[in-house]
């Protein structure tokens, strides 16, 4: 998981009439890619076929998150009214990339990937949310 550049960001704000809103975001670059081959004796991908980072690098990631609440006063206790909005922008790069380059070891030469799904995304961020929420405090 080695990304050159992470940025993240937050700030709130709470109005005069007592609603909180906050938004916090995140920068990663891509991560360096390396072909990795199949080592039979193992059974998995066990093999650098290339240098780190020779493949390239996976997509950045970005991601901004929303919050907004209100508190309720209701006798001793306060209620709080809470609203979150995670991944504003509906983002769904690759978080992780397959770089299994082959399953069987006698393909780690091969010209091209005998792993037809090489290269692409196995795993990507989440889609957006919307949570809706009651926080009592006492």
């Amino acid at each position: 998981d080695d990304r050159t550049h992470q940025v993240k960001v937050q700030g709130s704000y709470t109005f005069p009439f007592q609603l909180t809103a906050s938004v916090s975001a995140n920068y990663r670059s891509g991560a360096p890619r390396t072909r990795y081959g199949w080592f039979d004796s193992y059974g998995r991908p066990e093999l650098f076929l290339t240098t780190r980072g020779a493949e390239g690098r996976s997509p950045s990631l970005f991601q901004a998150d929303l919050h907004v609440g209100y508190p309720i006063a209701v006798g001793p206790v306060t209620i709080n009214a809470l609203i979150d909005l995670f991944n504003v922008f509906n983002s769904q790069d690759a978080v992780v990339v397959d770089n299994r380059y082959s399953f069987n070891q006698a393909d780690n030469d091969s010209p091209t990937p005998t792993n037809a799904r090489y290269g692409l995304g196995r795993q990507f961020q989440e889609p957006r949310t919307l949570r809706i929420g009651l926080r009592a405090s006492f």
